[in-house]
């Protein structure tokens, strides 16, 4: 069996988050969505390979990015094609051949096909659901699956993706990592200060290869803590994400950080989404509860969605900075590479803003990001520049 793993026309709706990442590039849990697909892979065994399909910039930096090939597939008997939106991905193990997974819209989330279904996809069909109808009416079994369609949402169901993960690591956590207690987990390069405090509660802890947690750090359940980052003094609760490579103190509750985001200081995020390379200024803080305990709502372009959560953040795009002390309201979402020096006014902030009065030059932005990545020892290739040229078509 091959598996083909695809984003579809929705990825507009995972702004800001989508200039630098396919959708499956994205964390969810305490892993990235694509992930979760190689450790199915692991699970349902005699798998062939594994194709991506995205667009066209994005995948190119992905699989330079992880050093991945985008291994061909034939019209072969077997191919599980798996939209990055599943969430239910433990559902894919039983499918069998001929059977989809649909959303509450009937839109395909998954399919197993043979060569006749096979022949009706094309990467046009999957990104866009113009033959899903055509598609499904070929399927012996059709089943309804959860599914994420906006980026919020991942925040809502972290729940569910931590509870997904510990499914599919389970033998990567058995093997890799030392077991304390009830659900702990602790690689055993990780350092671990005698003077902080780690509790599971319920839910499960990761703490992984080379995580530093100093003294009077306080983590509780259920949280991941990626590999080489730091915890000074932070308070890690209910359901958060640290991705690899960032430095976190202050209070963070149900939030994902990606990869080389930096929070060093006192200030509370709750219930968002940071992107890479984020920089947040000391005691800058999101609101995450309205005081009439409406729901939050965001502004996509022209229309505004409801979150349907009382408590929901920010959502910050990769190379956002913040400067110190701002207030930042429930349901902004900043664009990529945008950089902000008082509290916004907006709730939506495009890409590549200089503090909501102009663009930002360009190669003013592109100096700045080079210098913050050789900090890390990193040099941003041709592949990852034109992913900057898009913010400014």
């Amino acid at each position: 069996m091959h598996i083909v793993l695809y984003e579809d026309y929705y990825y507009n709706l995972f702004f800001p988050l989508i200039g630098f990442h396919p959708i499956f590039d994205l964390y969810a849990g305490f892993s990235r969505i694509y992930e979760k697909i190689f450790q199915l892979s692991k699970i349902l065994k005699h798998i062939e390979g594994i194709s991506f399909i995205a667009r066209k910039n994005q995948l190119n930096y992905f699989l330079l990015k992880n050093k991945f090939e985008n291994s061909v597939y034939d019209f072969s008997e077997d191919v599980l094609f798996i939209n990055s939106r599943l969430v239910d991905i433990e559902k894919l193990l039983t499918l069998q051949k001929n059977e989809a997974l649909v959303d509450a819209s009937n839109e395909i989330l998954a399919i197993r096909a043979d060569k006749q279904i096979i022949s009706k996809i094309t990467p046009k069909a999957l990104f866009d659901h113009m033959n899903d109808k055509l598609i499904l009416s070929l399927c012996s079994n059709v089943n309804q699956a959860d599914s994420i369609k906006y980026l919020f949402q991942i925040i809502s169901k972290q729940d569910k993706f931590f509870d997904i993960d510990l499914f599919l690591f389970k033998n990567k956590l058995h093997s890799e990592f030392k077991k304390i207690n009830h659900n702990l987990y602790i690689h055993p390069d990780a350092k671990i200060n005698k003077y902080a405090s780690i509790d599971p509660g319920n839910g499960i802890i990761v703490i992984d290869k080379d995580a530093q947690i100093n003294p009077f750090t306080e983590i509780r359940g259920s949280s991941y803590i990626g590999k080489n980052s730091i915890l000074d003094r932070a308070y890690v609760h209910d359901f958060t994400t640290i991705g690899s490579n960032c430095k976190i103190s202050g209070e963070i509750e149900n939030t994902i950080i990606s990869d080389y985001t930096n929070k060093h200081h006192t200030g509370f995020f709750g219930h968002s989404y940071l992107g890479e390379w984020v920089n947040i200024g000391a005691m800058t803080t999101t609101s995450d509860l309205k005081n009439n305990y409406s729901t939050i709502r965001f502004n996509y372009r022209s229309s505004t969605v409801d979150s349907n959560e009382i408590k929901m953040g920010s959502l910050f795009g990769d190379h956002v900075k913040l400067a110190i002390g701002l207030m930042i309201n429930c349901g902004t979402i900043i664009g990529e590479c945008s950089v902000l020096f008082s509290n916004p006014k907006s709730k939506t902030i495009p890409p590549a803003t200089w503090d909501e009065t102009k663009q930002y030059d360009y190669h003013h932005l592109i100096d700045n990001i080079k210098k913050v990545m050789k900090r890390r020892n990193i040099e941003p290739d041709k592949s990852y520049l034109d992913l900057i040229d898009e913010l400014y078509d």
